[in-house]
């Protein structure tokens, strides 16, 4: 299922009407979670929390009180236990007089017994003076902490409904969050809540995105609980690449998944990889902002003289806006094509110019791919009568590096180096499709993306000289780039 923009955007709600349907709620509150700055996608990438993420999620459910977390949790649990290869999901109850594994199913069997237990439960612990000693918070800490893959890839932190330091302490071991707010709650965080609720932080949605940017953790999730509501509303992906969805009737006991289709949606956005996806996303496009002129619209043609007769003629800001747009479907796609291996070097060299031709599609004329004409005069790229032995040499070697598992930001480095800098392949997007392939072997790796910052600084650690013609001098060009990419992480 597509997560892009499910479905029309809802109606505004009538004057006077006082409930908001899912679609409203999940609008409303998606528009309340935008207003406030939190964690961008593209920086979380790259932080130690980010890495983590790709490997071991940890997964704050929080919001308001009473909102359902519960019963959420228990539905994302029963919706990811549908889905065929994936982890199976690990919950650590935060809150000292939390729900116990197995409450909702109790609730279902037996609803006043449970309820009663639960109550009796509460009722010892807040006698006992325990609630959120220090020993206690250090312990579920330590628990978050110490969750790692293999053997926990998918868990969730169940806090309640409290922004205390006890749980500042708690969370500061997570990695993301899913915030879950009612009608109340969502009405809060539009400024349309009553004088009471306004004055409780925990019932606004936005002191629960700053209570995790504070700790450098983004919201990945949003979900509006329609109490009330009769079906479920997909939103989709909003622009800072979270999820977003109302789901309704969280009752206890009530654990049906075939009729949520935002449950399950979303159990599939964490396990299929939809918000790596993302993240990969916004920190590839961040860097094509930071290095790449076609993206600004900008088509330089001193590459060879050759080159001006390959462009589609087109203007400016179709360039820039085609550009983006390619890059985006191409990181996509090689996010999808991230397991994909190959048989010799052919095929693999069939898959490099097949995204050059999706990044250059509608920019270059076909069948003008690989760069022709008389050589740079600008820049030290192989000669055009060299390259055809340089590419059958750079796809072989590739493929051995693929083989041998050498270290991905090594690989990623040198295919930037020679795709781009050095031997420049293609008549136009060779940073493009340098940048493309590199992503993909990191992400192939499940590792973060290089955070570039800017071109002049980008090119400055480029050679200087042709490839090829010295070797002493190619390898000390090749570890001064080596060492500059690197300290891009």
């Amino acid at each position: 299922m597509s997560l892009d923009k499910l479905g029309s955007s809802p109606m505004k709600q009538k004057e006077g009407q006082e409930h908001l349907s899912g679609a409203e709620g999940i609008a409303m509150l998606d528009n309340a979670l935008a207003s406030t700055p939190g964690v961008s996608f593209a920086d979380f990438m790259r932080s130690p929390k980010g890495q983590e993420f790709l490997t071991t999620k940890k997964i704050v459910i929080a919001g308001a009180p009473q909102s359902g977390k519960s019963v959420l949790r228990e539905l994302l649990k029963r919706s990811v236990r549908t889905i065929p290869g994936a982890p199976y999901p690990y919950f650590v109850t935060a809150a000292p007089d939390g729900e116990w594994a197995g409450f909702q199913e109790s609730v279902k069997q037996d609803p006043e017994s449970a309820r009663r237990m639960k109550m009796d439960y509460k009722d010892a612990i807040k006698k006992s003076g325990s609630m959120f000693t220090p020993e206690y918070v250090k312990r579920i800490s330590d628990s978050v902490k110490n969750l790692s893959a293999p053997h926990s890839p998918l868990n969730f932190l169940d806090i309640g409904g409290k922004m205390s330091a006890e749980n500042l302490g708690i969370c500061e071991n997570a990695n993301a969050a899913i915030i879950l707010c009612g009608e109340k709650a969502t009405k809060v965080g539009m400024g349309r809540g009553s004088p009471e609720d306004i004055e409780k932080p925990e019932m606004d949605p936005r002191e629960w995105k700053e209570f995790f940017t504070s700790m450098g953790i983004p919201v990945i999730a949003a979900i509006y609980s329609d109490y009330t509501g009769k079906e479920d509303s997909v939103l989709g992906i909003d622009e800072t690449g979270a999820f977003a969805g109302s789901s309704h009737y969280f009752e206890r006991g009530e654990m049906d998944v075939e009729h949520r289709p935002a449950i399950r949606t979303l159990a599939e956005y964490l396990v299929s990889g939809g918000v790596e996806s993302q993240m990969y996303r916004h920190a590839a496009l961040a860097n094509l902002n930071e290095t790449s002129r076609t993206a600004k619209g900008e088509v330089n043609v001193e590459a060879s003289t050759g080159k001006i007769d390959s462009m589609s003629g087109i203007t400016e800001q179709e360039t820039a806006d085609r550009a983006i747009e390619n890059f985006m479907h191409v990181i996509e796609r090689l996010y999808a094509e991230r397991e994909r291996n190959f048989a010799n070097a052919n095929e693999l060299r069939t898959f490099v110019e097949t995204v050059a031709q999706q990044v250059n599609d509608g920019i270059i004329k076909e069948g003008m791919l690989i760069r022709k004409g008389t050589d740079s005069a600008t820049y030290p790229y192989t000669r055009v009568a060299e390259l055809p032995a340089a590419m059958e040499q750079f796809y072989g070697e590739f493929l051995d590096r693929l083989s041998r598992s050498d270290d991905p930001k090594e690989v990623a480095a040198w295919i930037e180096y020679r795709i781009d800098l050095t031997d420049h392949f293609f008549a136009d997007g060779c940073g493009k499709t340098a940048k493309a392939i590199s992503s993909w072997v990191l992400m192939k790796a499940k590792q973060q993306l290089p955070k570039y910052r800017g071109r002049e600084e980008y090119y400055a650690y480029a050679p200087k000289k042709i490839r090829n013609q010295n070797l002493a001098e190619d390898a000390q060009s090749f570890a001064k780039w080596l060492n500059y990419y690197k300290s891009l992480f």
